[in-house]
């Protein structure tokens, strides 16, 4: 899109759409394209409270927030699981939060593998493998 902006709004709203309102509107400035009718008010938003966050994040106390401390990155490894391991259950065993297992495979929406596929490579925290490999074994021992 050749503008940070309109590449963030196209995030926000959809390439096809963002296409489609540059077409119309025979223009690539974000800020007219943002006072049209037609575009989104919640991508009209996004930009304003992104350019915000930025500026907020590159010096807080200019703007009334302490210093910020950044948490530590996540530390963990990776574990194939069967398919219909449930994540809490898991949480239960490695006696850690369910958010935790949450946080590390996001893409498991419902907070279990699909029982559909064979196996998915799973985030687990780091120095668990023997706590999960006792977990998928005693599993499996249930299954049979």
């Amino acid at each position: 899109f050749d503008s940070w902006y309109l590449t963030a709004a196209a995030y926000n709203m959809g390439e096809g759409r963002m296409r489609r309102l540059i077409r119309t509107h025979k223009t690539r400035n974000f800020w007219v394209l943002s006072k049209k009718k037609d575009f989104p008010a919640e991508t009209r938003e996004y930009i304003p409270k992104l350019i915000a966050a930025m500026l907020i994040a590159k010096n807080p106390r200019l703007y009334g927030f302490s210093e910020l401390q950044p948490m530590s990155p996540y530390t963990y490894e990776y574990f194939s699981v069967p398919g219909g391991t449930d994540l809490f259950q898991l949480a239960r065993h490695l006696k850690v939060g369910k958010k935790e297992l949450k946080i590390l495979n996001p893409e498991l929406v419902h907070g279990f593998v699909p029982s559909f596929v064979k196996s998915h490579r799973i985030r687990i925290p780091k120095g668990t493998t023997t706590h999960v490999s006792r977990f998928v074994r005693i599993q499996a021992k249930k299954n049979l």
